[in-house]
């Protein structure tokens, strides 16, 4: 019967604006550990150079080509990724951090046509550890510093540090300290004090201290404005140990980049580390006072904002807290459990754990390749309602198993080969990799993000979906997300029409007046005075007609032609 409605068997003399509907939905990433552009740099190594080595490797599942640089040195390194496959580049030794509270020009910039992943390492002989790096879009203005130094005092010299990174010029940033900051043997700056720097892009300042500065809150100055310049915060030690005899043997680097305080979680695993059999430090930190905690295994916890909690984990645990919270895990001295290991095949590492609410349906990532690492580790935690898990294609649902601590979440650690790997899950997983060595650990995330926004464009008349309207026709646009947390979260909506018109809220509807086209703009941030940190555009086009009505028979028999209908409305102005 369709083929009667074949419109060259019509006698209609011109083009009319039909209502076809087409379901084009708009989706956009939110926080997210795939980008573009990448700022970082890299916290001093231990007290000596043994082959010092600063790098990142970068991951794509595109072919890909882009620059990497040293802002304002005139240092570049142009580059080619090939798609599902690792570039590593070195970062010459010069560009190391030098001193304290000193601005200096050694950011590292990578810019990408595609996007990437992408993955820093700072290496010395048996003192290493790397991060996963943050695209710009998954940054943001308030930070609170994790860099846990278990012992302080008694001649440890073992330091506690943190970086700041300016991406935009002129931005003020500041720092409320969580203890005494010293430099040759001097009290720079007290615990509790605040002091106020001002970056520009490029730039990147450095803070260290003897003293735990875990709580250290870095934050964009309140101009009493919506103020969406945005930093990048890296942070952990010189050297970090959990054996108390501080002999130096068996302490490691700690790196890592730290989420911002706004995708921080409520929910966490942590989990034991393959080959290790002595309890591992973990330390939370809160986002906001009166936080609430509840640990399996481990009495209630309330805590204020910039407050820590620091614990031993023995067994696995699960975390839920009433408000946001930071949670990393560390491992301990190679020499802690050698007797139980029979190898010097461990060390400490940093590992800034993604809370549940950020999983990722696809990451693209890097096992970190290096001649001190000899065991690498994958642990993934995904639904055991919907498991479906692909590790480079191949099926690995049958090597999860339901957690004692939450059977609606299955977990798997496995071990896994250096190089460019690609997890898949329809349901969505978070991951972490790891590494031992000879008196060496490496630890980081693998990816992660809180989903993706739906945004949904449909006629009000009829109640179905459009990519296109007529003049004078009414429409409606409206958020919606699979992922419960996004809707919690971004609570502030504008819609920027394109013809100078604003709306506001999750559902608008609007109508244009006149032809053409007009580029939607939405913007969703997390109240009325934050940053927009979601913005996403999208064409429509107006079409110039409209029909009002058409009269004519409803059926039509195949083959049967010269059948008339009569229509209702305005003819376009054709040029």
């Amino acid at each position: 019967m369709n083929e009667s409605l074949n419109i060259s068997r019509l006698r209609i003399g011109w083009v009319l604006c039909l209502k076809l509907f087409v379901y084009l939905p708009l989706k956009s990433q939110t926080s997210t550990t795939i980008g573009k552009e990448f700022y970082f740099s890299f916290l001093p190594n231990g007290e000596t150079d043994n082959g010092y080595q600063m790098s990142v490797s970068l991951t794509s599942q595109f072919t890909t080509s882009g620059t990497l640089e040293v802002l304002g040195t005139g240092y570049s390194q142009p580059f080619t990724i090939n798609a599902n496959s690792t570039l590593k580049l070195d970062i010459p030794n010069l560009y190391k951090l030098g001193g304290i509270d000193q601005l200096e020009q050694k950011v590292v910039y990578v810019n990408t046509e595609q996007d990437i992943t992408a993955y820093a390492y700072n290496e010395d002989f048996r003192s290493s550890d790397g991060t996963m790096v943050l695209p710009v879009e998954s940054l943001d203005k308030e930070y609170i510093i994790t860099a846990y130094k278990r012992f302080v005092g008694n001649g440890n010299n073992w330091k506690s540090q943190f970086i700041v990174l300016g991406v935009t010029d002129d931005t003020e940033v500041d720092i409320t300290f969580a203890g005494e900051v010293e430099a040759n043997g001097q009290v720079l700056f007290e615990k509790g004090q605040t002091i106020t720097r001002t970056l520009n892009r490029g730039e990147v300042i450095l803070y260290q201290s003897v003293n735990d500065l875990t709580g250290t809150q870095v934050k964009v100055t309140d101009d009493g404005t919506v103020n969406c310049k945005k930093i990048a915060v890296f942070a952990g030690n010189d050297e970090f140990g959990t054996n108390s005899s501080f002999a130096g043997n068996s302490t490691d680097h700690t790196f890592s980049q730290l989420y911002a305080v706004r995708d921080w979680g409520k929910e966490y695993f942590v989990l034991l580390h393959e080959t290790r059999f002595l309890p591992e430090p973990v330390v939370i930190v809160a986002a906001e006072d009166n936080t609430r905690l509840e640990i399996t295994s481990v009495p209630p916890q309330t805590l204020n904002k910039g407050e820590i909690f620091p614990f031993f984990a023995e067994v696995e645990h699960y975390i839920i807290a009433e408000k946001p919270i930071s949670v990393t895990h560390y491992t301990s001295s190679a020499s802690d459990d050698r007797s139980e290991r029979g190898d010097n095949i461990a060390d400490p590492f940093m590992m800034v754990l993604s809370p549940l609410k950020q999983t990722s349906n696809d990451m693209v990532f890097n096992i970190f390749e290096s001649e001190t690492i000899q065991q690498h580790y994958l642990s993934i935690v995904t639904s055991t309602q919907r498991l479906d898990m692909r590790l480079d294609g191949e099926n690995i649902a049958d090597q999860f198993a339901p957690m004692d601590l939450a059977e609606q979440y299955s977990l798997a650690i496995i071990p896994i080969s250096p190089g460019a790997h690609r997890l898949q899950s329809n349901s969505g997983a978070i991951a972490h990799a790891y590494g031992f060595g000879e008196e060496e650990g490496i630890g980081y995330a693998i990816g992660g993000d809180l989903g993706q926004f739906d945004i949904d464009i449909r006629n009000v008349n009829s109640g179905l979906p459009t990519g296109q309207v007529c003049a004078n026709e009414d429409f409606e646009l409206s958020v919606t997300a699979e992922n419960q947390v996004l809707n919690e979260l971004y609570t502030n909506f504008e819609w920027d029409m394109g013809d100078g018109t604003v709306l506001v809220g999750p559902v608008v509807s609007y109508r244009y007046t006149t032809p053409g086209n007009y580029n939607i703009t939405l913007s969703a941030s997390k109240s009325e005075l934050s940053c927009s940190d979601l913005n996403v555009s999208r064409n429509m086009e107006v079409m110039g007609a409209a029909i009002e009505s058409i009269a004519g028979p409803q059926v039509v028999c195949p083959n049967v032609e010269n059948v008339s209908y009569e229509l209702t409305g305005s003819e376009p102005d054709y040029d």
